[in-house]
């Protein structure tokens, strides 16, 4: 191992966990000034009251810091584009299912289980969640959701209140 890689090395990984320890604090500062408003939404007739993010800092903060879902309660977000959109779980608090739509409001991407990234290393290790299409809305909800209510494929969205 060069002697350059050997110094370089550690000061990499401390930068990384200087900045993933900040990410931790941001609740503290303007992230948990974010208000998020409400909206109604539905799948297959099941009523779903969301949490609307719809521009950056919204997308940014979205759960973060949020002890639980109630039932039927999720996180909804409405994006000016379609394009890839992926969902990373940092400081999240309990496991979700996520819910990715097209433009017409139909699933193309579902992911069940997905599990918060609360510590230090778990966020380092943190991945991306989502398809490598393009997609308009996502939906998280609480786990067990998609299994409870048999969402699939063929189920519909409709936005009723945003």
């Amino acid at each position: 191992m060069s002697a350059k890689f050997q110094i370089l090395l550690p000061v990499t990984i401390f930068a990384v966990l200087i900045g993933i320890v900040g990410m931790m604090l941001i609740q503290d500062s303007k992230l948990s000034n974010v208000e998020l408003h409400m909206g109604l939404i539905s799948i297959d007739d099941i009523l779903i009251e969301v949490s609307i993010a719809n521009n950056n800092s919204e997308y940014i903060q979205g759960m973060m810091f949020k002890d639980q879902l109630n039932k039927n309660e999720g996180m909804f977000f409405i994006f000016d584009n379609s394009t890839i959109h992926k969902i990373w779980t940092l400081n999240m608090q309990f496991p979700i299912d996520i819910i990715w739509f097209d433009e017409n409001k139909h699933i193309i991407h579902i992911e069940e289980n997905i599990q918060p990234c609360k510590s230090v290393i778990e966020n380092i290790l943190c991945d991306k969640n989502g398809p490598e299409i393009p997609s308009k809305y996502i939906l998280e909800v609480n786990q067990g959701f998609i299994n409870k209510f048999n969402i699939n494929e063929n189920s519909q969205l409709v936005i009723l209140d945003s």
